[in-house]
């Protein structure tokens, strides 16, 4: 077993891989997008090859932007890894990984990261975030009071929720934000429309829903974090009218 740098002539290989982990994507956009990593130097892909030849690949990076739990700047960074079934439990994964760590070291990085808490914990650390940094007001009732917090509990799940579910996971180097400002918050999730269209100017409850990522929205909703498509603004709106 062997694991080596890929150059442009593997994008192919790599995309082959890779579509079985981003099964949203075709292995025409994979292999585009790996071309553009390899040959503008954002970071290294290195591929497990076997007799039968590339049976897995490891995908890093360096993130120049704050990432959760570093104290340093930049960061290596585990942009995605895939074993072939077949090949698991050979302790391939650790090879990869060990060789992207030695790799971020050379460049200087002091530590190495990745997104390795599940959606549901980047979910919970979200709405914690915007709860724990927001105020609050209350009105008085007849039976006592009613708490009124700057952003509805409601709202801010939904958002969380559109945020890592119509996140496009193949573009390399950010996360989900959430800013917060004195006037207002922003959660900004990478990747425009599916469908490439501007929202500028349209009317965003007219807009037809359309999935980024089908089978993360099934889970979403499974768990009772999302129900039907299409509501999540709907939601929003109607908690800030009441």
């Amino acid at each position: 077993m062997d694991i080596r740098v890929a150059t442009l002539e593997d994008v192919q290989i790599v995309a082959k891989l890779a579509i079985q982990m981003w099964k949203s994507h075709t292995i025409e956009e994979l292999a585009r997008k790996f071309y553009d990593y390899i040959s503008q130097d954002k970071g290294r892909v290195f591929i497990a090859v076997a007799d039968a030849g590339a049976v897995g690949f490891a995908q890093c990076g360096l993130r120049h932007d704050y990432v959760d739990g570093t104290a340093s700047s930049p960061v290596g960074y585990l942009e995605g890894i895939f074993i072939k079934a077949e090949y698991r439990k050979r302790g391939l994964a650790r090879d990869l990984l060990e060789t992207c760590q030695k790799w971020a070291k050379e460049q200087g990085c002091t530590e190495f990261a990745s997104d390795c808490g599940s959606l549901v914990t980047l979910l919970q650390d979200g709405t914690d975030f915007v709860r724990n940094n927001s105020k609050k007001a209350w009105r008085k009732v007849d039976d006592g009071r009613i708490e009124m917090p700057d952003y509805p509990d409601r709202a801010v799940l939904e958002g969380v929720v559109n945020a890592l579910i119509h996140r496009n996971y193949m573009e390399i180097g950010s996360e989900v934000h959430i800013d917060m400002f004195d006037d207002g918050i922003e959660k900004y999730s990478l990747g425009g429309m599916v469908s490439g269209i501007s929202l500028e100017g349209k009317d965003l409850l007219k807009i037809p829903s359309k999935r980024r990522n089908p089978i993360l929205a099934d889970i979403f909703s499974r768990l009772k974090y999302m129900e039907c498509r299409g509501s999540g603004f709907k939601k929003i709106l109607a908690d800030y009218e009441g």
